[in-house]
């Protein structure tokens, strides 16, 4: 759910924009999903999506998706293979 509300959203310019944007990103989540946006971070959300977030990678991902692919499975599929695949033992 946080990547499907981070992949349509532009990376803000200044730090307190960032956090203004990641706050309303995590309490649309948690609202739905019946937790607090803190629950919510902490148990459901990897580390690095935010990262690769705020890096434009999402972006960038979005950018070089197949047309016969949907966004969201793509966009998670680059996600997933350059940032948690690399990383494991």
């Amino acid at each position: 759910m946080v990547f499907e509300e981070l992949m349509d959203l532009q990376v803000p310019g200044t730090k307190q924009e960032l956090q203004s944007q990641v706050k309303r990103v995590f309490q649309t989540v948690a609202g739905s999903m019946g937790h607090t946006p803190a629950v919510c971070r902490k148990s459901y959300v990897h580390p690095r999506l935010l990262a690769s977030w705020q890096e434009g990678a999402l972006a960038e991902w979005k950018a070089s998706c197949p047309k016969d692919m949907p966004e969201e499975d793509c966009m998670f599929l680059r996600w997933w293979r350059e940032t948690i695949i690399p990383g494991m033992p």
